[in-house]
């Protein structure tokens, strides 16, 4: 149990609305993920308000008490196993395996304590994947790649300021520079 929280009050990485509503009461995800707006439960279950310069959200992943401020004991995890089920329904589903896919995607679903899915297509499917890995991995570094892959990116992000050109990185100047034509090397789009 948190007995404070100390951060700063810039926001970042900070549990939207949208991600808050993407959970379903019964899911045993959303406490750890989004916590709760405007505050969280002490030791003694008692309700403590952020202070109002904050943006009353925030994550418990990778929350951990400290006796030095800074020195967290939680682990980062790289690799979750259930970040595993999803990548191996999401290539199952793609190819065309979608009752396989949807067992693994229920695996993951069972652990959360919400129903499991049945009957899908595959384009539904791929759907729900999409949205259990946002569920599931949120705030573990996922996020960004997954709207990449999937081509996502743009559409996702436009409304926050997003170019489309921005879904790559320029080439390096060093090496434009180097070929010196850029007949023969171009830089990406936008960075000219």
């Amino acid at each position: 149990t948190l007995s404070r929280v100390v951060g700063n009050s810039d926001g970042q990485k900070s549990p939207t609305q949208i991600l808050m509503d993407l959970f379903t009461a019964q899911d045993q995800r959303k406490d750890i993920t989004v916590g709760m707006p405007g505050g969280y439960l002490n030791a003694n279950g008692v309700f403590v308000k952020l202070p109002s310069n904050t943006s009353q959200t925030f994550t418990k992943k990778y929350v951990t008490p400290t006796t030095i401020l800074n020195d967290s004991k939680a682990n980062w995890k790289v690799i979750r196993y259930a970040d595993v089920l999803l990548m191996v329904a999401e290539a199952l589903n793609e190819n065309g395996k979608t009752a396989q896919a949807l067992s693994l995607v229920n695996q993951v679903r069972q652990r959360a304590g919400v129903p499991a899915y049945s009957g899908l297509t595959k384009d539904d499917l791929r759907e729900k994947i999409y949205v259990e890995r946002r569920l599931e991995l949120s705030f573990e570094g996922h996020r960004w790649f997954d709207l990449l892959r999937t081509g996502r990116t743009f559409s996702t992000m436009k409304d926050k300021g997003m170019l489309n050109y921005i879904t790559v990185f320029p080439l390096p100047l060093s090496q434009v520079q180097l070929i010196n034509n850029l007949a023969v090397l171009p830089q990406n789009e936008g960075y000219n």
